[in-house]
């Protein structure tokens, strides 16, 4: 992983792009899945697949919780200033990368 900037910005513009940033994914998710919807005629993204939509909602439980730990410890790492904790750091987050893309294997 790439050592953090030194000159990085301050928190809270950090959290104020971060904001940004995020309402911006929604947005564009939102319409893309207006579209979607719209081209097939569905009230839920894969109503026409529902083996598949059961699936990844089942799946969705157990990896969001991977990706709220994630975030943790993202922000630990970043944060960390011993290079042993951010060794750790580093190898507790590509464990939890795997998780998350073992899960997503089957459903994408």
């Amino acid at each position: 992983m790439k050592e953090p900037d030194a000159s990085k910005e301050p928190d809270a513009s950090k959290a104020q792009g971060a904001d940004r940033f995020h309402e911006k994914i929604v947005e564009d998710y939102r319409k893309a899945e207006q579209v979607i919807l719209a081209i097939t005629g569905q009230e839920k993204i894969l109503d026409n697949s529902p083996v598949i939509q059961q699936s990844i909602d089942f799946r969705n439980r157990f990896t969001f919780p991977l990706n709220i730990m994630q975030i943790e410890l993202l922000n630990r790492w970043e944060a960390s200033t011993s290079a042993e904790e951010r060794n750790r750091l580093e190898k507790t987050l590509q464990l939890s990368i795997n998780g998350v893309a073992a899960a997503m294997q089957s459903t994408g």
